[in-house]
């Protein structure tokens, strides 16, 4: 079933999934009604909800055009997606979730900077956490940031994304995939890759409504379980057969899940056989993979500061990556945070 709609070609099409998420819906709707750049269409997919989102939708409809509302039973996350960059009409596809708010110029600016840069195919911002947590989330905003950071995390806040259509038809194949729910996105991107560049934009330019009932907060452990299955595709890519105790190591440096003082050597261990395997192949970028790696490295033993004088011990005895990659002060802070922890029981004294 469908309502609303126009009948002119816009030139961007935003696609939103919603189920039982009445709250907030009329807010979301009005965010995008409130955008600066005109030319677009909201599709929004109802999926099964019970709550009382269908009225709101159907009153929103009735107030304006450009938006078209579809319904279908409960089929999940994945097949509403998909069923709205169906029914697009845009040259440009762009995310927006049911609960968060999209700040007035989001469209614009991306809009601006895809015209700017035709290369860029897949065009995400950072945005602002509110509700029961705050603060900027950033990600990387240059390409071979971005395709590096695939080996750990997702690159990009998924409800900023803006996507050519071009791109999606080309390399998306199936679209998102209901076999890698809950990391539908993360798999999207490295499906992606090869054929176009990625950015992000540094200004927050959504507002990330945090609260118990997202998809995020009810889904971590799919989450974690689809998302390593990506990660390992990359490993692959880059030249690896991790093992089953290798991929442990690897989400637990994805996760920054703390260990014993051996563990934390043979991660690094691991670590190192990353930067290894990508100086043959070439995947990623030398200086954006040294970049990840000191990073990543850093926060890690950063979470196993409970050894005390051990974990720092072993941070410096690893050479991995780019120290740069971590600002002096948080590197201070580590050691001295080590210097007044005990060592773990039999490890080493300085």
């Amino acid at each position: 079933m469908k309502s609303g709609g126009t009948a002119s070609r816009p030139e961007v099409s935003v696609i939103m999934a919603v189920r039982d998420g009445g709250a907030f819906l009329a807010e979301a709707i009005a965010s995008i009604r409130a955008q600066s750049f005109h030319d677009w269409e909201l599709i929004v997919v109802d999926d099964g909800s019970t709550d009382g989102s269908d009225g709101v939708l159907q009153a929103a409809a009735r107030s304006g055009g450009r938006l078209r509302v579809l319904r279908q039973e409960r089929l999940g996350l994945v097949a509403a997606l998909n069923r709205a960059v169906a029914e697009a009409r845009g040259e440009i596809l762009a995310r927006m979730d049911a609960d968060d708010r999209a700040h007035p110029e989001r469209l614009g600016r991306q809009r601006a900077f895809m015209a700017a840069h035709p290369e860029v195919g897949v065009l995400g911002s950072a945005m602002r956490r509110f509700g029961a947590a705050r603060g900027v989330w950033r990600r990387p905003v240059q390409d071979a940031d971005l395709r590096a950071a695939l080996l750990f995390e997702a690159p990009f806040a998924h409800p900023t994304v803006m996507l050519r259509r071009s791109v999606w038809d080309a390399a998306a194949g199936e679209g998102y995939r209901e076999d890698f729910r809950a990391a539908e996105d993360i798999d999207l991107w490295a499906r992606l890759a090869p054929y176009t560049k990625f950015a992000n934009l540094r200004e927050p330019l959504l507002d990330y409504r945090v609260h118990a009932g997202q998809v995020t907060a009810v889904a971590t452990d799919t989450m974690a379980r689809n998302g390593a299955r990506v990660r390992r595709r990359w490993l692959q890519q880059l030249g690896l057969t991790p093992t089953e105790l290798e991929m442990e190591r690897h989400e637990a440096v994805a996760w920054l899940r703390a260990g014993t003082a051996e563990e934390l050597r043979l991660t690094g261990n691991w670590l190192q056989q990353i930067e290894r395997a990508n100086s043959l192949g070439g995947l990623i970028e030398p200086r954006a993979l040294a970049a990840l790696l000191g990073r990543r490295w850093f926060e890690f033993c950063n979470a196993h500061s409970r050894l005390g004088r051990e974990a720092r011990r072993i941070y410096r005895g690893v050479a991995l990556g780019s120290l740069d990659a971590t600002p002096r002060i948080r590197r201070l802070r580590f050691a001295l945070l080590c210097a007044l922890r005990q060592p773990a029981r039999g490890g080493h004294h300085d």
